[in-house]
């Protein structure tokens, strides 16, 4: 992460979000919004490997708001379904800069679940 209070800085976000709108486009689409196909994909000759459609970073619908940030981290570390790990590509700074990059997002804000009733509620 970058800047003094966890966030991402205007630098982070613009590097991170170029890699999310080049290499991991493929799959996450140009604004995080998921579904996009996986290269190698061609559905005209019937070439289909990815039957998992990438979830959705961004928007109304986006996991980003449930999952953590150690979570995302370790999804993009280590993978997941059919989303391979990054963990011998890059840093681990880089991948916490793309979690910092996610949390910019419209609709990726983290909210945590509400916490369990107590006894007599």
């Amino acid at each position: 992460r970058e800047g003094p209070d966890g966030a991402a800085t205007a630098a982070t976000r613009s590097r991170d979000g170029r890699m999310l709108k080049g290499d991991w486009a493929t799959c996450q689409g140009a604004e995080g919004k998921g579904g996009a196909g996986v290269m190698g994909n061609d559905p005209a000759r019937g070439i289909r490997r990815d039957p998992v459609p990438a979830p959705m970073l961004s928007g109304t619908g986006s996991i980003s708001k449930s999952r953590s940030d150690g979570y995302i981290y370790l999804t993009i570390r280590n993978g997941a379904a059919v989303m391979p790990g990054y963990n011998q590509a890059m840093y681990d700074h880089e991948m916490w800069s793309i979690v910092s990059y996610i949390r910019t997002l419209e609709g990726a804000a983290y909210v945590p679940p509400a916490p369990p009733p107590t006894e007599g509620e």
